[in-house]
């Protein structure tokens, strides 16, 4: 009982709902109290932390060890630093004091509600789930990373993806996902995402009990050994965000490639964006224009701009009608190798994905269309 009003007590009650965003979360306790729990806080520039944590173990030790790690991750978030080095950081310290031998599985995200920009990073935790506006629903892939308090010798990554008005991002421990009927069968990650995606229209706060009640209805009774734990985010934009639209088209010949570069510079070029922006988009249209060109058979490309002034953002568009050709869902080149030891191709893709804030691929009837995003 100590150890579930532990638990409790620390779990924030008041749930945003601003103009931009909304939050909402819901926990149900085990029999034995286990360490799940959740937080989310603004920061100084409006942006908004959310996360949610699963603590081994049970009891009064799992709720103790569980407090110290939220205060720690919230000091170390509020101090200033990256998403990537706060979490870093609170692992060390975790690590270097944690003579329980405990551990944490648990996932960070920090929104930003005048972009959609949301920056994640996972400590071992389960996938999350996307929901677009439109209710079409999909596990988001983020690096696993390792779970927290384990060895401090970690230095997590952090990823950023786009959430449009409407979407929904979707965070839960493993006691959704394994939660047991009688015949011992799990609900699993099949049985979430279609709960999740026959929610509808209910906000946030509708849309986890929707899901708990679809768990109640697979369980049917039958005893509960973990919490079950989950935390949505629905993105509801700016009122109003005015993009401006700018077009060219080339043959798909290398030697255009500086005319699209160019074109771009010139596009940009009033929005004021920094250097290094800059750069890194050129490199990653000489790198997405020579793939074209090499491997879609396309006879010409159409590179659409699109920029908004108000958020100072670029959002380019590469449409050719080659062969279908995805060129994110390629395995990443592993870079702790050496030149000579890694295999050709997939260097360039790679420093795209990582310099763009979002990187989208999807195939329009016969055209491929590529499309990145990016901060200046």
């Amino acid at each position: 009982e100590m150890g579930r009003t532990i638990q409790t007590s620390v779990l924030p009650t008041h749930f945003p709902d601003t103009e931009k965003f909304s939050i909402a979360a819901m926990m149900n306790p085990a029999r034995e109290v286990g360490g799940d729990f959740y937080d989310f806080f603004p920061l100084e520039d409006g942006r908004q932390v959310v996360l949610i944590a699963d603590v081994s173990g049970k009891g009064i030790t799992a709720a103790l060890f569980m407090m110290n790690a939220k205060a720690l991750i919230k000091e170390m978030v509020l101090a200033g630093s990256s998403l990537q080095k706060a979490v870093t950081q609170a692992n060390e310290k975790l690590s270097a004091n944690n003579q329980a031998n405990m551990f944490l599985t648990a996932f960070f995200a920090v929104l930003d509600p005048a972009t959609g920009a949301l920056t994640c990073v996972n400590a071992g935790h389960n996938p999350p789930l996307l929901k677009r506006a439109d209710g079409s629903c999909e596990f988001i892939k983020v690096q696993p990373g390792i779970v927290l308090g384990i060895t401090d010798m970690v230095t997590y990554t952090e990823q950023t993806l786009t959430l449009n008005p409407g979407d929904y991002f979707c965070l839960y421990t493993d006691g959704v996902t394994e939660a047991t009927n009688a015949e011992e069968k799990l609900f699993g990650n099949s049985r979430l995402l279609i709960a999740l995606s026959e929610s509808g229209n209910r906000p946030p706060v509708g849309a986890c009990h929707f899901v708990k009640g679809r768990i109640d209805e697979f369980v049917n009774g039958a005893p509960q050994f973990d919490d079950i734990t989950m935390l949505a985010v629905q993105y509801v934009g700016p009122k109003e965000v005015e993009w401006e639209k700018h077009e060219i088209t080339v043959e798909a010949k290398l030697e255009n490639q500086p005319s699209l570069t160019q074109f771009v510079e010139e596009t940009l070029e009033p929005l004021g964006g920094s250097m290094k922006s800059q750069m890194q988009i050129d490199v990653a249209i000489d790198e997405i224009f020579s793939n074209i060109v090499k491997f879609s058979g396309a006879s010409d490309v159409t590179l659409t701009v699109e920029t908004c002034k108000s958020h100072l953002m670029a959002r380019l568009s590469f449409i050719d009608g080659g062969s279908p050709y995805d060129p994110t869902s390629a395995a990443e080149p592993d870079v702790t190798l050496s030149a000579e030891e890694r295999s050709i191709g997939g260097l360039g893709l790679f420093i795209v994905k990582k310099t763009m804030d979002d990187v989208a691929y999807r195939r329009d009837g016969d055209r491929n269309i590529l499309t990145i995003t990016k901060k200046l």
